[in-house]
């Protein structure tokens, strides 16, 4: 008899079984994994509740951040081995808010690559450095600025 070949499927993409974050961060080239780590503090430093969710091709299992009391998600960190990235959806009156250009190159890449859907800029960021997670991070922590104190203008 032939031996069966068992093929693990890598936990970011094992729809059937539910990974932990740490299982997740390990499958991170390891530059990426304090950076990764450091998104993960920050985002939940804006007030945002962080979960694990199954998201389907492309995202997988991805960390879905969410404001207290509101259903939609208000962005997204993906723990792709290959292309570790951020996401946000964006209400489309809200990018102009948001000063794009006084942003640093890699936050208005990542707006100027986004699609609009319904009304909403989908923007997405790959995260392999710490400089990028700082241009991200600026405006993501502007946009919540934005919509904590809508009467308030972009800075």
């Amino acid at each position: 008899m032939s031996a069966t070949l068992r093929r693990s499927t890598p936990a970011w993409e094992d729809k059937f079984r539910r990974p932990g974050a740490i299982e997740l961060l390990a499958a991170l080239p390891e530059p990426v994994t304090p950076v990764f780590t450091a998104c993960r503090g920050q985002l939940t430093g804006l007030g945002l509740t962080e979960q694990l969710a199954w998201h389907g091709v492309p995202w997988r299992w991805s960390f879905v951040y969410t404001v207290p009391a509101a259903p939609a998600a208000w962005a997204y960190l993906v723990p792709d081995p290959q292309r570790p990235q951020v996401a946000a959806p964006i209400p489309t009156p809200l990018v102009g808010s948001l000063g794009i250009k006084r942003l640093k190159k890699h936050a208005r890449e990542g707006l100027a690559r986004g699609r609009v859907v319904a009304g909403t800029l989908w923007a997405t960021w790959e995260l392999t450095s710490g400089q990028q997670l700082d241009e991200v991070m600026e405006l993501l922590s502007k946009r919540r600025r934005l919509e904590s104190h809508p009467t308030s203008q972009a800075s």
